[in-house]
């Protein structure tokens, strides 16, 4: 059974320092293969101009790469080659292979420059990763996907699965002669369902990940998986530990009974593995979605679904069923909603861009209206912390995450009903300390980004407020 977890640099570089301790921590807890979405954050020489300024060298990541294998860790590149092309095409050498002039998350896969730039970039991804058995090749959300007169065309004679089908069947050959498993996500495939039985014989070269992040331990919203190995196709279910939806400085509801249920349901099925994903773009901290990611392992073979029952057999507060009982209900506590709690109602993919686009003036401000912060929401954000700081003596340093992520939800909380207000408030200084907080285990660059990413709407905001007064 693989256990995979899902690296990913995309939106933000991690430090060296803490790459090596997310592996660690990974290894332990028994995932036996890592998902690496690297973006930018390589120095690789084909889209040079596209690199962050503190990716790694070739050297540095292959010294992390040999670390991970010697945790038992298998490699499993992850390079997008549909959609998600946004570090590469918001670069203007390379607007000319967008699918439309005006979007530049989606490859032209009619234009021969596309492809030989992305069978370039699989043949250094090769070199750097060595051995391998299998690689991902993206195919998720390519929102302007065969929309170009040409791409449109080919679509009225083949589809959209067949003209997506033959872009990867060009760039899987070097894979398929070197005994390599293509990986991508399911998304093309599920949306097309009636293209599927005429490509077959390719489609069952391919392994399909299929994702669902409200699924549980129930039957319901499964149908992905079942409509794809009824057709004989392999399949890879995802679970995911941080995602749409998450709070500014905490995880949401709900990510404890996926993580454990697709684990669970990858079993039942016969499914060769699961997937635990965690969105970079979802800020969330390692340290806060630990218990998350462990409930995979934990609860394969297992037959309860109490995840306080699930969590005693990772260590978590000695393995106290009462004390994990507590904690939980805190973390529940912690994730409660407020209006502009969320990453992405501040602004993150405003325009469906994975990337630090922020919103044109004015974007939140009308989002503001109508607005209200429930009367209960300080009530439990105290009750979170109380909770958190009762348990500190028995697990200090899982606390102080936990204690310092609700201390910055709350004073964010402070400023959201100081906007709703159309009060003026100091939004610079919560982006600094949130800032600070992204440095303890980001790059410098990457934290001032982020946290500007975060923060500059509010701050605008105000701006506006302070102007008019």
């Amino acid at each position: 059974m693989q256990r995979i977890f899902h690296l990913d640099f995309n939106f933000l570089m991690l430090t060296k320092e803490e790459i090596r301790r997310q592996l660690a921590s990974i290894a332990a807890m028994g995932y036996n293969a890592i998902l690496w979405e690297l973006e930018d954050k390589v120095r690789f020489e084909t889209i040079a101009p596209c690199i962050h300024p503190e990716a790694l060298s070739k050297e540095e990541f292959a010294e992390i790469l040999a670390y991970s294998r010697s945790l038992g860790l298998e490699p499993i590149p992850l390079l997008q080659t549909l959609g998600h092309g946004e570090y590469v095409l918001g670069n203007e050498d390379f607007v000319p292979l967008r699918e439309l002039p005006e979007w530049k998350d989606c490859y032209c896969v009619s234009k021969p420059a596309v492809r030989n730039l992305l069978s370039q970039l699989i043949e250094e991804y090769l070199d750097l990763f060595g051995e391998i058995k299998s690689f991902h090749l993206g195919g998720d959300e390519a929102y302007s996907f065969a929309q170009c007169p040409v791409c449109a065309a080919k679509t009225e004679k083949m589809g959209k699965l067949g003209l997506a089908m033959e872009h990867y069947a060009a760039l899987t050959e070097v894979l398929i002669r070197s005994g390599i498993q293509p990986e991508m996500w399911m998304d093309i495939v599920v949306q097309h369902p009636d293209e599927i039985k005429p490509h077959l014989p390719l489609l069952k070269k391919f392994r399909f990940w299929d994702w669902h992040y409200t699924r549980g331990f129930g039957e319901d919203g499964y149908g992905n998986i079942d409509l794809l190995k009824e057709a004989g196709l392999k399949v890879i279910p995802c679970s995911a530990s941080r995602r749409w939806g998450d709070r500014v400085f905490l995880p949401s509801a709900g990510h404890d009974v996926n993580v454990a249920g697709t684990a669970r349901n990858a079993v039942k099925r016969g499914c060769d593995g699961y997937c635990t994903t965690s969105w970079a773009i979802r800020c969330v901290n390692f340290d806060l979605q630990k218990h998350l990611i462990a409930l995979g392992p934990l609860a394969e073979e297992t037959e309860t679904e109490e995840i306080s029952e699930l969590l005693t057999g990772s260590g978590l507060l000695g393995g106290d069923r009462e004390k994990i009982e507590r904690f939980l209900k805190g973390t529940e506590l912690a994730a409660t909603e407020f209006p502009f709690s969320a990453v992405h109602e501040l602004g993150f993919c405003w325009n469906r861009y994975k990337c630090h686009d922020l919103p044109p003036e004015g974007w939140l401000a009308e989002r503001m209206k109508d607005k209200v912060v429930g009367a209960d929401v300080r009530k439990k954000l105290d009750e979170a912390e109380a909770i958190f700081l009762s348990l500190k003596n028995d697990a200090p340093e899982e606390m102080t995450h936990w204690l310092e992520a609700v201390a910055l939800e709350k004073e964010h909380l402070a400023l959201v009903e100081k906007a709703l207000a159309g009060e003026w408030a100091d939004a610079e200084t919560l982006r600094k300390k949130a800032r600070s907080a992204f440095l303890r285990w980001q790059s410098g660059i990457s934290a001032e980004t982020l946290s500007r990413t975060l923060y500059s709407p509010l701050i605008d905001f105000f701006s506006a407020i302070k102007a008019e007064s």
